[in-house]
This record gives C-alpha cells, structure tokens and sequence, in this order.
C-alpha cells in the first residue's frame, strides 16, 4: 500500500473518530440532588415547625457525625447534621417531603 493512501485512510478513520464523538452529560454536583436543603435559621436551636424528634442516627464512614430526624404535623421529615467533636449542628439540613395521594 503506498503512502499516500495509507495516510488518506488515516485521514478518513480520524474524521469518522470526530464525528462520532457526543458530548457527556455533565454530573450533577452534590447541592443540586432531588432532596431539598433547608437552612436553619440559627444554628443553637431546632425551628419547632420541624415537629417532633423521631430518630437518631450515624454512618460508620463519619462516626463524630449525627442525624437528628423530626417529623412534623404533615408527615415530612426535615434532618439536622450535629458534630459532636465540634459542638455544632451545620448550618444546612434536608427535608423530605412526604408525598400526597400514593396509592399502592
């Protein structure tokens, strides 16, 4: 094969190799995920309007880390994060709505 036609063949598996390249969709970053953040009013006391404390919990991954879990009057959760080694409930908890009419 000469050389001028293994670098036309080349050329055309490079094209053919571009065309057929699509953009990735680009991941979504952690703050924009379907549970929605709520941001404490102040960050030494729990709103009432998230009711009733319902469960405690942790992760193996982040053992200095708890979840503090309320329910209110309709049924939603809203969870608050406390750091035991600092002392401090974050800022920014997460509510998970609890959804009407489901039938199963």
């Amino acid at each position: 094969m000469s050389l001028r036609c293994r670098l036309g063949l080349l050329l055309v598996v490079l094209l053919l190799s571009a065309a057929s390249c699509a953009k990735l969709p680009e991941a979504r970053s952690r703050a924009e995920g379907d549970v929605a953040i709520e941001r404490l009013p102040t960050v030494d006391a729990i709103p009432a309007e998230w009711g009733d404390l319902v469960a405690v919990s942790n992760s193996a991954n982040a053992g200095h880390m708890f979840q503090m879990w309320f329910q209110d009057d309709e049924g939603n959760l809203h969870v608050a994060f406390y750091n035991v080694r600092s002392n401090e409930i974050q800022s920014e908890g997460r509510l998970f709505p609890r959804s009407q009419g489901v039938t199963r």
